[in-house]
């Protein structure tokens, strides 16, 4: 017998272009770090306190050590994407959602596969935002570099966007259970 919570449903169109918009987005992230790297020479700002003035200086090997620094979190999801049915099938109580994890089972068994791609499109839009994140950062540092002063909108242009994530987040996932009640009930 099957104990699989769901069969293995490739992702719509929408969830392979956000599977790929993460890889470009590591792509380029990648591509600035070792830009940075082999561009400045000698002692460059590695550090800048809250002002955005350099604190600390040392050497352009920062931004290869930003590279996996600030890659973790998106490979992390392209992973867990990758590896989705693997989760759900696996260890279904790593989705850590309530609703969602209460009505998967209620779902006929060949839809399932639907909705699981439903709830990894969301996280990967979550990727997407965090990589666009990420690369801003990179390349906040890497004028900072050049200007000696970070520009004074970075730290309230990254609070806003890590914060403005959280309402559209919840109420996706909130429509995402409503509907799912719904295919119940059909």
């Amino acid at each position: 017998m099957d104990q699989h919570i769901s069969p293995i449903t490739p992702f719509s169109r929408i969830g392979r272009v956000l599977f790929a918009l993460n890889i470009i987005g590591l792509i380029a992230l990648v591509a600035i770090g070792f830009y940075g790297y082999f561009v400045f020479e000698g002692s460059i700002p590695t550090h800048f306190d809250f002002a955005g003035n350099p604190d600390a200086y040392g050497s352009s090997t920062i931004f290869l050590i930003m590279i996996p620094t600030l890659a973790i979190a998106p490979i992390l999801i392209l992973l867990a994407t990758q590896y989705r049915y693997t989760f759900i099938n696996k260890y279904p109580y790593l989705i850590n959602l309530p609703a969602f994890y209460t009505y998967i089972p209620k779902i006929p068994f060949e839809k399932r596969g639907y909705w699981i791609n439903k709830y990894f499109e969301a996280v990967l839009a979550i990727g997407v935002f965090t990589t666009v994140e990420m690369i801003l950062i990179m390349w906040v540092v890497y004028l900072g570099t050049i200007e000696e002063v970070l520009p004074n909108w970075f730290l309230p242009v990254i609070l806003i966007m890590s914060l403005g994530m959280i309402p559209p987040l919840i109420y996706y996932f909130y429509k995402l259970s409503q509907k799912m009640k719904k295919a119940i009930t059909e």
